[in-house]
């Protein structure tokens, strides 16, 4: 019994190896590499928690449920206010460098006028 757990982990960390050192391709596709690390994850990591949440209290796991979608679609709206910020942000940068262009335009010409 003691001997098959050995092997099932061997196996196991194998199997994980084999799926990370495939990760490694997609080194220079951050988009790709999330997904494939992503998927990665659930393989490994959600599979085991599963199996020790069955022991789990049901109502824990509808509370920890709740708290990990409240927290995922906190994440999800503060990345949208990011990018309205940055696109706010950015219009403002054009439009003073518009300011200044013609500010700048505006003293050439008063520079030749003047002489």
């Amino acid at each position: 019994v003691q001997r098959q757990k050995v092997h099932d982990m061997e196996a196991e960390l194998k199997r994980f190896r084999t799926d990370v050192s495939n990760c490694v391709q997609y080194i220079q596709d951050p988009q790709k590499l999330k997904t494939k690390i992503v998927e990665l994850n659930k393989k490994y990591v959600q599979s085991e928690q599963a199996v020790e949440a069955a022991g789990m209290d049901v109502d824990i796991q509808k509370e920890y449920a709740r708290q990990r979608d409240h927290l995922e679609r906190s994440v999800a709206s503060f990345r949208k206010k990011l990018a309205k910020d940055q696109q706010i942000h950015r219009a403002d940068n054009v439009r003073i460098m518009q300011e200044n262009v013609s500010l700048i335009k505006e003293i050439n010409d008063l520079r030749l006028n003047s002489k």
